[in-house]
C-alpha cells in the first residue's frame, strides 16, 4: 500500500537569510491525490476505463503542466506574496475529466478482495501475506498519472506502438488487469511479485472473469516471481541495451510500483523506454513516517526528470515569506504535512508571537471535522482544567488561492510530537524520565476524559498527534527559532517543457523542521492535537483511520465501533511512553495482529472466536493452536522483566484496564485517572 502526500520533502540545499518558513510538526495533515475513477452502485464497483480517451485538462490534472525539481540554496530573494482571505463557502473542484470514444471496459474490484463486505470501501484491504489491495482513490491516482504512458492513443506515439507495462508488487492483480484493458489490443502487461503465492493469487483472481481469463490465455498479461526492485528483463535478453533505444521493445512504457520503496531504484529507471514514466511511492527518509509519490519521466533523449503534483482541490502553494490575512501572518518555516494539509511556522504580527499555521486542502475545507470540533469547544466555553491539554486554536480564516479556497487554522506553536520523542530522535530516550512519563500519562488521560465529556471521540489517538508545549519559543527571535528547528532547506520546481509555472504550483518545496536543537524544558506540558478524524458519540463514521498495529480489536473482528476506540488507542500510547515502541505490528495481516493481541492480553471473547476462525481461513491459515502462542509477550511479563522504576508500576493496571478486548469492559479515561491516583 502507498500513501499519497501532495507536498514533497527535500533533502538538499540550505536557506540562510530567507523569510524562513517553519513547519508545525505538531499538526499533521495532507491531501489525497488523484481522482476516483469508478462508480459504486449497490455492492458493485465498476471502474470505467477506456482504450482511447481524451483528457480535458493539462498533462497532470493541474493547471500548468508537468514539473521537475532541482535543488539549490534558498537566497531569500523570492518575491513575497500576499494572499487574500475570502469568506463564503469553499468551492470543491474535480482534478480531471475524460471523454470516451469507445465502449468502456469493466473490472470488478470485488473479484480481487477476499472480504467481499468491504471490497468497495475507499480503503486498503488485506489480501494475505502481509499485503493489501490499495484503496480505490490510490488506484485512481496511479492510473491518472500513468495514463499517458499506458494508452498510446492519447500520447502521440506511433499508431503501431505496442505499449508495455510493468506492475511491480502486483498483489491482488487488480491494477494489472485494469492497465491491461487500457494498454490496447497489442499491449503487454507483466505483474511481478517476490512472493510466489501472491503471483499465483493475482493470476487466480484475474481468471475469475471471462475478460481476465482471455487476457491471460492470450499472453497479453503474465504474472512472474522476482525481485521487483530490479524490474523485469525477459529471459534471453539480459544486458542487451534495455532502455537505450527510443522505441526499445525490451523496456517499459509505464512502470507502476505498488509498495513503498526505500529510494528511487536505478534499475527501474534504466528499464523505462524513451519516453517512459514510472509511478513510485518512496519512504520519507527525513521523518521515517509516511511516503511521497514520485513521478519519474524519461524523455526521447533519455533525460530523466522527477516531479510532484499540486492540483486544484488540493494543497495551497506556500513560499517562505508569504503573508496571509492582510499580512498579519508571515511564513518562515515548515513544520510538516500529511494527507489533508500542510503546517507552517508563521509570525503573528498582532499577538507578536510564533504560531503554527495549518492550511487545509481545498477539498477538505468544506467537510473538516476539526473545524466542527473547535466550533463546539468555543460555544461550550468549558471551565474544565483538563481543556488546557487540548491544543489552543487562536485564529481561523479562508485563503482564496489558485487551487481553491482553503481553511487556515492558527494554533499555538508546539514542540515535536511524542512519536519522535519516544523513538529517541531527540537528546535521548533518557530525557523521558519516569516522572515525565507519569506526567504525560496523567495529562493525556485528562485531555481524553474532557473530549469524551464533550460528547466527541478523537478518532486518531496516537503519539504522532500528541506534542510537548514550547512556551519558551513563542516570542524568541527568528535566529533563535532556527537554532531549535534547523534552517529551512528548499528544492526548486521547474516545468519539464521550460514554460513558466502556473499559479497553483509552488516555485520550490520546503523540508520539514528537524528540531535538532530541541531541548525540552522541565515545565513543559502536553497537548493533544489534530482533530481531523473526530466524531460525535452516536454518529460514528463508516471508516476511521486505523493504521496497522493501532487497530482496536473490534474494528478487526466486528463491524461495529464507537468512541471507545479512543480508549484502546490511548492504552497503546501510554505503552509507548513506557517502552518506547508499539505492542503490535501489522501491515495488513489482520490474523497475525489478533494473535499478537491474544499473546499480549489473553483469550478472545467467546463470541468473537468464530470471527477469528473465519479470518484465519480467509488468510489461508490453519486454526490457532495453543503452541502457537509465546509466553513472553504479555503485558505483565514485560513490566516484570523490563520496568524497574517504582513510579511507573501504577501504569500497569491502567494499560491493562484500557486495553480490554470488549469495549464495554474498558476503563473510561476518567476511571483510568482515578486508578492512577489510588495506586
Amino acid at each position: 500500500m502507498y500513501i499519497p502526500i501532495a507536498n514533497l520533502e527535500v533533502r538538499q540545499a540550505s536557506a540562510d537569510d530567507a523569510a524562513a518558513s517553519p513547519q508545525p510538526n505538531c499538526m499533521s495533515g495532507g491531501s489525497i491525490a488523484g481522482i476516483v475513477i469508478g462508480c459504486i452502485a449497490g455492492t458493485l464497483l465498476l471502474v470505467w476505463l477506456w482504450s482511447s480517451l481524451r483528457r480535458n485538462t493539462t498533462d497532470e490534472g493541474y493547471r500548468g503542466g508537468a514539473v521537475a525539481t532541482s535543488s539549490r540554496p534558498y537566497d531569500g530573494r523570492r518575491r513575497r506574496r500576499r494572499h487574500s482571505s475570502a469568506g463564503g463557502r469553499p468551492v470543491s473542484r474535480s482534478y480531471s475529466t475524460y471523454e470516451t470514444t469507445e465502449r468502456p471496459a469493466r473490472v470488478d474490484r470485488g473479484q480481487y478482495c477476499p472480504h467481499h463486505t468491504s471490497a468497495y470501501e475507499d480503503s486498503p484491504q488485506p489480501i494475505g501475506w502481509r499485503a493489501t489491495i490499495s484503496a480505490p482513490h490510490m488506484h485512481a491516482s496511479a492510473l491518472e498519472s500513468l495514463f499517458p504512458s499506458v494508452c498510446s492513443s492519447t500520447t502521440g506515439y506511433p499508431a503501431d506502438r505496442a505499449m508495455r507495462v510493468l506492475d511491480v508488487g502486483s498483489g491482488s492483480g487488480y491494477l494489472t488487469h485494469v492497465m491491461a484493458e487500457l494498454a490496447g489490443a497489442d499491449g503487454k502487461v507483466v505483474g511481478i511479485e517476490h512472493i510466489k503465492e501472491l503471483a499465483e493469487l493475482g493470476k487466480e483472481n484475474m481468471g475469475k472473469s471471462a475478460e481476465g481469463a482471455a487476457l491471460l490465455e492470450s499472453g497479453k498479461v503474465r504474472f512472474v516471481v522476482g525481485d521487483g526492485r530490479k524490474g523485469w528483463v525477459e529471459p534471453g535478453i539480459e544486458g542487451k541495451g534495455v532502455g537505450q533505444e527510443t522505441w526499445d521493445e525490451k523496456g517499459w512504457d509505464a512502470i507502476h510500483v505498488g509498495a513503498g520503496a526505500a529510494h528511487l531504484h536505478d534499475e527501474l529507471v534504466a528499464q523505462l523506454r524513451r519516453p517512459g514514466r514510472m509511478f513510485i511511492p518512496v519512504d520519507d527518509a527525513t521523518t521515517g513516517i509516511g511516503q511521497h509519490i514520485w513521478i519519474v519521466d524519461k524523455d526521447t533523449k533519455g533525460v530523466v526528470k522527477k516531479k510532484q503534483l499540486y492540483r486544484p482541490g488540493g494543497l495551497h502553494p506556500v513560499a517562505l515569506g508569504d503573508t496571509f490575512d492582510d499580512e498579519r501572518y508571515t511564513v518562515v518555516h515548515k513544520l510538516g504535512n500529511g494527507g489533508f494539509s500542510t503546517v507552517w511556522v508563521a509570525y503573528d504580527d498582532v499577538r507578536c508571537e510564533w504560531v503554527a499555521l495549518k492550511i487545509m486542502t481545498a477539498a477538505m475545507t468544506e467537510t473538516s471535522r476539526e473545524v466542527r470540533w473547535f466550533d463546539t469547544l468555543a460555544e461550550s466555553r468549558p471551565e474544565s482544567e483538563s481543556s488546557k491539554y487540548i491544543v489552543r486554536l487562536l485564529d481561523r480564516f479562508i485563503i482564496d488561492g489558485p487551487n481553491g479556497k482553503h481553511m487556515a487554522l492558527a494554533f499555538e506553536l508546539l514542540g515535536p510530537n511524542l512519536r519522535s520523542a519516544v523513538k529517541t530522535k531527540f537528546p535521548g530516550r533518557d530525557d523521558i524520565d519516569p516522572s515525565t512519563t507519569f506526567k504525560m500519562t496523567e495529562q493525556v488521560l485528562k485531555a481524553l476524559a474532557f473530549i469524551h465529556e464533550m460528547g466527541f471521540a478523537h478518532g486518531d489517538i496516537s503519539t504522532k498527534n500528541m506534542a510537548f508545549t514550547a512556551k519558551n519559543l513563542s516570542k524568541v527571535t527568528k535566529e533563535r527559532l532556527f537554532e531549535v528547528l534547523g534552517e529551512p532547506f528548499i528544492e526548486n520546481v521547474e516545468r519539464i517543457d521550460g514554460q513558466p509555472l502556473a499559479d497553483g504550483i509552488p516555485h520550490y518545496l520546503v523540508k520539514s523542521a528537524t528540531w535538532d536543537g530541541w531541548d525540552r524544558e522541565c515545565d513543559e506540558d502536553f497537548r493533544i492535537l489534530d482533530f481531523g478524524e473526530c466524531f460525535v458519540h452516536g454518529r460514528e463514521p463508516d471508516i476511521i483511520t486505523q493504521p496497522g498495529g493501532l487497530m482496536p480489536p473490534e474494528t478487526v473482528l466486528t463491524e461495529e465501533f464507537d468512541y471507545r476506540v479512543d480508549l484502546w488507542r490511548v492504552g497503546i500510547a501510554i505503552y509507548s511512553f513506557v517502552f518506547g515502541g508499539l505492542p503490535f505490528y501489522s501491515i495488513g495481516d489482520r490474523d497475525n495482529l489478533v494473535i499478537q493481541m491474544i499473546q499480549f492480553i489473553g483469550d478472545l471473547p467467546q463470541e468473537w472466536k468464530p470471527n477469528f476462525d473465519r479470518l484465519r481461513i480467509e488468510f489461508k491459515k490453519q486454526p490457532l493452536q495453543a503452541g502457537d502462542l509465546s509466553a513472553d509477550r504479555g503485558l505483565d511479563y514485560k513490566f516484570k522483566h523490563q520496568i524497574q522504576d517504582e513510579i511507573l508500576q501504577p501504569l500497569l493496571p491502567v494499560i491493562r484496564g484500557l486495553m480490554k478486548f470488549t469495549p464495554s469492559e474498558r476503563l473510561s479515561a476518567q476511571e483510568a485517572l482515578e486508578l492512577m491516583e489510588s495506586t
